[in-house]
């Protein structure tokens, strides 16, 4: 999953990201998407839909600028390399 949202367009870095099952048939999902782009409700409607798509229909995202304080070393790891860093 980590590598899937990384990889979607628009965005720059994944971190904090939990996926667990609540009973059985509810998944639950929560990340911090790190995104530059002039429109990050795309951003979040495309990770949506992607995990609508694939049996996690309660998805909580939380949308970051990119020079957000929370970023550790372990988190710009995952930037993809094409990507700048922080």
């Amino acid at each position: 999953m980590l590598n899937v949202c990384a990889l979607l367009a628009g965005v720059d870095a994944v971190h904090d990201l939990h996926v667990w099952t609540l009973k059985p048939g509810v998944v639950m999902l929560t990340t911090h998407i790190v995104t530059t782009t002039h429109k990050p409700q795309l951003v979040l409607h495309d990770i949506e839909e992607y995990c609508k798509q694939n049996g996690i229909h309660h998805p909580t995202i939380q949308i970051e600028g990119q020079h957000h304080s929370h970023l550790s070393d372990e988190d710009v790891a995952l930037i993809p390399s094409h990507q700048s860093t922080v």
